[in-house]
C-alpha cells in the first residue's frame, strides 16, 4: 500500500549498552503489478475492419501478489493506437472484474472505422491512479501514447495489427453498353481493384 512506514532497529550488546535507529519510508506508485493482454490476433495479422468485432474480445489480466491486491481506486482503460507513432486513435469501452489477487479487463469496442486499411494498430491499456485523473486524462486528448505517459498514465501494449479493409476503387465496364433483349450478349470486364492482399480477390 503507499503511504508512510515508520521502522527501527536496536543493536545491543553482551554485558549492556544499547542503541536504536528509526527511519522512515515513503512508499508511492511505482512500475505496474504485472499486466498481460490476450488478443484475438497474432503479431502482424490481417483483421478485417468490418467484422473484426466479432472476433474474441480483447483483455488484459493484471496479476497483484500475496498480500498486495490490485488498487481499487486505480483506473484503467483500452484505447486504440495507431502503432507506431503511437497516436492515439480513441478511450475504448472498457469493464472490469476484480477477484482476490487479480484484476480483468475486457473490451468489446471494435472502431473498425476509426482505422485506415493498410495500417498497423494495437491495443494499449492504460492506468491512472483514480478515476478522476482518467476523466481528466481523457478530456486532455493526448495525441500520442508519451503524451498520455507524461501526463501520468502508465500503459502496456499489446500485439500489433494490420487493418484489413473490404476491396475498394475497382471499375466495371460492359461491352457493349448497350443492346437488344435475348439476341445480344454482353461480357464485363473489371479492374483496378485495391486490397491489401489482392491476391486473394475472388470475383463473381
Amino acid at each position: 500500500q503507499e503511504g508512510l512506514y515508520n521502522f527501527s532497529v536496536q543493536v545491543s550488546r553482551a554485558g549492556g549498552g544499547a542503541s536504536e535507529l528509526l527511519w522512515q519510508v515513503e512508499v508511492s506508485a511505482g512500475a505496474l503489478p504485472p499486466v498481460a493482454i490476450a488478443v484475438p490476433w497474432g503479431s502482424g495479422e490481417a483483421v478485417s475492419t468490418q467484422v473484426g468485432g466479432q472476433l474474441t474480445n480483447p483483455s488484459a489480466t493484471v496479476q497483484g501478489g500475496e498480500g498486495c491486491s490490485v488498487p481499487s481506486t486505480w483506473a484503467w482503460k483500452f484505447i486504440l493506437l495507431e502503432d507506431g507513432p503511437d497516436l492515439i486513435q480513441a478511450f475504448l469501452n472498457t469493464t472490469s472484474t476484480a477477484q482476490t489477487d487479480l484484476l480483468t479487463l475486457t473490451t468489446a469496442d471494435f472502431r473498425g472505422d476509426a482505422m485506415v486499411p493498410g495500417k498497423s494498430y494495437a491495443y494499449a491499456v492504460l492506468q491512472t491512479s483514480t478515476e478522476e485523473e482518467m476523466i481528466s486524462l481523457q478530456l486532455a486528448r493526448p495525441e500520442n501514447l508519451n503524451q498520455a505517459l507524461a501526463l501520468g498514465a502508465k500503459a502496456v501494449k499489446s500485439l500489433p495489427f494490420v487493418a484489413d479493409g473490404p476491396p475498394s476503387g475497382g471499375l466495371v465496364q460492359s461491352s457493349p453498353q448497350s443492346g437488344y433483349a435475348v439476341t445480344t450478349s454482353f461480357s464485363g470486364t473489371t479492374s483496378a481493384w485495391y486490397d491489401e492482399d489482392a491476391s486473394s480477390l475472388t470475383f463473381a
